[in-house]
């Protein structure tokens, strides 16, 4: 009886085995067509067979041998049909990609000037929300980027928050941002600072980066590119989440996200929320940021109408980006050809906890230096202490302080409408506002004093002898030597971006409107924390530094805390633009030719400047000051009071510029294609090249001028696809301003430099690997730069306070451009051994990348002279998760690891003023180090 059971066993298992192994199974990813996002719950069916698909975007069908026609179907998406035949065995791979085809997803196309592939010809990358989610961790958003070639992202000095990037050689100013299609760079000086949006990953749809002129609409700074930010909407599937992140550095974050999606009545509501804190990797780089988003929208009729709101209000210790090599690692040092054995006490300004002349017991070749990577120059301890009436002295307790510290909170509104007319015809209004109020605090007076032993500020020793210094009665006003100030930087800024898009036939495309912004920028600085004391000298001993001098008062005023100090000036930009598009696609071929028109409006007023006098259309500039207080002029007497007195206001200088861009694609097949862009960019220098900070506009202000050029090839098959582009961009006028030291007179003047020339030149490639589908893919980039600047005449040079040009023979030809690494290889593994359990190792190495300076500096003996290279390097990342449901709710774990090989590596910033004059015949080009020469070390995890 046992052996017929085992029988029937046997005979009913391979009778299953056999029918199992007659079916055939289609799998694949069901994903957004334009931003590539998994569209979970899409529905998949062949015959009678159906798949709801999951999570990750992915779906499995089992199917018995023959041919069907696959039907893909998701709302608000056009339905897709295809054909397919299997056989019996056969497991094949079909990933589906599906238009939208709804007003949401079209409103995304036209206003957030999305690359699409194969259509668009710009050489661009798409950062799924997905992978973001898997690699950043509690990085800063553009740290991600470093898997897209051409592009460089560093932590700066480890903050929170501080993080740069810089695309084919050029710096994040002259990268446009834009988030939902709203450009958020400075509208004085084009930065972006991420602090600012600390917590936007949580709520992204896409990140897309557009490298080059792109295929924006818009007249943006779009010199190495932009970085195309989307968010999830009305669109996206109901679903909440809860996240909990814990870093190094005792950094946490708590996170609440959600999406309502689209509720009854057409209703949609996404919105995120989170507090950081910690106290950072880096010594006194702790943080404290809460981040908010919240976008509702409601379809009424052919209308989307949305309101959105994002901020991060913050504050976080900074550590500045130039120091002593042998400070961090004497061994790095000495490995990098610095003679540490010169290195002593006298090296570094120090001073002990006690008396700051006994350093006996100390070893000079060693203390003081080698502090770690870690160290951080700006901070220390202190216990603020007074006295009672009795004489008793109260302690509030030991707390860190930081004479290197940002506080910012930007908090952008967004209303916006978008009309879909008829099938033909749309129209996008957005308004926006930003509201940006902060600033960041640094020391002022006699230079702060650090710990020999442990480097640190030792602020208890300044404290206590300002708190309670020699011969004070108890009742006078203490001064403080010392003090830390306070830099605001806040603004007003309002916008109207107006587009239409028409399409009179599927293969013409017309789009085009306007674009208005105004921005008031507020500066001035105060005294933030007197450190002990009760008052400032703030115009002692600093009567010739234009910066730090209101001529409006006495010199040697004291200051109280909360008192301006140093600057006090309003800036004002006007904005105004006009862009058009026409693209025409058919068949194998699309192209797009782009004209934008603008013109920027600047002013400044400075209320630490002397008084204009107006007299009708004769304006006598900055006459009436404290120590002029009167002016005669035909015959009348005019003071600071009199009604034809105003605060020194410049006139407003206005500045024309426009855009011509163009490229075409050819698809050659449905495997492989090419393309070319071309363009020319004619834009207004920065607020800083325009206005001295003496309030007076640099004579004959010369517009920067940009032409580009690119050609690419794509291949995509269904397991393999990579992308190789080269470009050119030559930069005509490339702004620099010098601050200049007089030797003669202590007085230091800004100049403004024009005529600068470089060259950015380059291959990109990236390519993705699916070795074993949906388990085991590989992925890889390279970048290989040529960044040199081309200047081999004369610069000249726009005194601030004199207006009267100068120059200087100087030539920079063939130097390379600094602060970003020219050559980049990396390559990434992802492994998913079992379904939602997953292993991916990304290295990523960087050569090439030269200090930063300014080339008006190479005159004399140091023409052509290159520039410091720092060592290459290479950094591995680990990355891991796993994603399961339980009743009913998704649930991830995810573990990130920075830099696991604990390499060291540099950050470097103008590093060529701490540089001795060498002789080229004695020191090659390459070798210029010498004692003293200021680097950064940093590492990040």
């Amino acid at each position: 009886m046992q052996k017929n059971i085992l029988l029937y066993f046997f005979f009913f298992l391979a009778t299953t085995t056999l029918a199992f192994a007659q079916k055939a199974t289609v799998e694949g990813n069901v994903t957004d067509a334009l931003t590539g996002e998994p569209l979970i719950g899409a529905i998949v069916k062949a015959g009678a067979a159906g798949e709801q698909v999951d999570i990750d975007g992915h779906y499995v069908l089992t199917l018995d041998a023959g041919t069907y026609e696959l039907n893909v179907t998701y709302l608000g998406y056009k339905e897709q049909k295809l054909p397919v035949t299997v056989q019996a065995g056969q497991r094949m791979s079909l990933d589906i990609k599906l238009e939208n085809d709804n007003k949401v997803m079209r409103e995304v196309e036209v206003v957030a000037d999305v690359a699409r592939s194969r259509v668009t010809p710009v050489a661009f990358s798409t950062i799924q929300a997905t992978t973001i989610k898997e690699e950043l961790g509690n990085q800063d958003l553009p740290m991600v980027l470093n898997s897209t070639p051409g592009v460089y992202a560093t932590q700066s000095g480890g903050g929170d928050g501080d993080a740069r990037i810089t695309i084919r050689g050029f710096n994040q100013r002259n990268v446009a941002i834009m988030i939902d299609g709203i450009p958020v760079n400075d509208m004085e000086n084009g930065q972006v600072y991420w602090s600012n949006w600390s917590g936007l990953q949580n709520v992204l749809r896409s990140m897309q980066v557009q490298r080059g002129l792109g295929a924006s609409k818009l007249a943006l700074p779009s010199v190495g590119g932009t970085i195309n930010v989307l968010t999830r909407g009305l669109e996206a599937k109901r679903g909440f989440s809860v996240q909990q992140n814990y870093s190094s550095g005792n950094v946490s974050q708590t996170t609440l996200s959600g999406t309502t999606g689209r509720m009854k009545g057409d209703w949609g509501i996404t919105f995120t929320g989170s507090y950081k804190v910690g106290d950072g990797l880096v010594d006194g780089t702790w943080t404290k940021a809460w981040f908010y988003f919240v976008k509702v929208e409601k379809q009424l009729g052919k209308h989307i109408i949305g309101f959105s709101a994002v901020g991060a209000p913050q504050e976080h210790g900074q550590r500045s980006f130039k120091q002593f090599i042998a400070k961090y690692d004497k061994e790095y040092a000495a490995n990098l050809g610095v003679d540490t054995s010169a290195l002593v006490i006298g090296d570094v300004d120090t001073i002990a906890l006690g008396d700051q002349n006994d350093i006996s017991g100390l070893d000079t070749k060693n203390d003081a230096w080698d502090l770690g990577i870690y160290y951080n120059p700006h901070w220390g301890y202190l216990n603020r202490w007074t006295l009672s009436e009795t004489g008793d002295t109260l302690f509030q307790g030991r707390e860190k302080i930081s004479s290197s510290t940002n506080y910012y909170h930007k908090p952008q509104f967004t209303l916006k409408d978008y009309w879909e007319i008829n099938k033909k015809f749309s129209l996008s209004n957005i308004l926006y506002m930003s509201l940006g109020n902060g600033g960041g605090v640094s020391s002022t007076g006699a230079p702060l004093q650090n710990d020999i032993e442990t480097g640190v500020v030792n602020f208890q020793y300044l404290y206590n002898n300002q708190s309670y210094p020699n011969f004070w009665n108890g009742t006078d006003l203490r001064n403080s030597s010392t003090i830390l100030r306070s830099d605001v930087n806040s603004h007003r800024w309002y916008g109207l971006l107006s587009t239409f898009d028409y399409n009179p036939s599927k293969e013409i495309s017309i789009s085009g409107g306007l674009d208005g912004r105004y921005y008031k920028g507020i500066h001035y600085s105060y005294m933030y924390d007197m450190l002990g004391g009760d008052s400032y000298l703030f115009n002692a001993n600093v009567v010739n530094e234009p910066e730090i001098s209101n001529v409006n008062e006495a010199y040697n005023v004291k200051g109280m805390k909360g008192d301006k100090m140093s600057r006090d000036y309003t800036s004002f930009v006007t904005w105004g633009g006009g862009f058009g598009q026409i693209e025409y696609k058919k068949n194998k071929i699309s192209t797009f030719l782009n004209l934008t028109s603008s013109v920027t409006g600047y002013q400044r007023i400075d209320y630490y400047k002397g008084k204009d006098l107006v007299l009708g259309d004769t304006i006598l500039a900055q006459v009436l000051t404290y120590l002029n207080d009167t002016v005669v002029y035909n015959g009348q007497t005019y003071t600071a009071a009199s009604p034809e007195a105003r605060v020194s206001t410049t006139e407003q200088k206005w500045i024309p510029g426009y855009t011509v861009k163009g490229g075409l694609n050819y698809n050659i097949d449905k495997h492989h294609n090419v393309f070319f862009n071309v363009g020319y960019l004619d834009k207004a220098p920065p607020f800083n090249n325009v206005f001295s900070r003496s309030n007076r506009i640099f004579p004959n202000v010369v517009h920067e001028k940009i032409t580009a050029g690119e050609i690419g090839y794509g291949a995509k098959y269904k397991k393999f696809a990579a992308n190789l582009n080269a470009y050119y961009t030559v930069w005509l006028n490339k702004p620099q301003t010098a601050p200049v030291l007089d030797d003669e007179t202590g007085i230091t003047t800004t100049y403004n430099i024009e005529g600068l020339r470089a060259w950015h030149r380059g291959v990109e490639l990236d390519f993705a690997y699916e070795i074993i589908p949906q388990k085991l893919k590989l992925e890889g980039l390279a970048s290989i730069g040529d960044w040199i600047w081309k200047t081999d005449s004369t610069a000249n040079f726009v005194s601030e306070t004199e207006a009267i040009p100068e120059s200087q023979q100087f030539s920079a030809n063939g130097v390379h451009v600094g602060d970003a690494a020219q050559i980049q290889y990396g390559a990434s593994v992802r492994y998913e051994p079992i379904k939602k359990l997953f292993f991916m190792l990304r290295g990523t190495y960087f050569g090439k990348n030269y200090s930063d300076f300014t080339p008006e500096k190479l005159t004399g003996a140091n023409k052509d002279r290159e520039m410091w290279k720092m060592p290459n390097y290479t950094l591995f990342d680990l990355n891991m998760g796993y994603r399961f449901q339980f009743s009913k709710a998704n649930f991830r774990l995810g573990v990130n690891i920075q830099n696991i090989l604990d390499t060291k590596y540099n950050f470097l910033q103008k590093v060529i003023s701490a540089v001795p004059i060498v002789n080229k015949e004695i020191q090659s080009r390459q070798k210029l180090i010498a004692a003293g020469q200021e680097i950064s070390l940093g590492n990040t995890y």
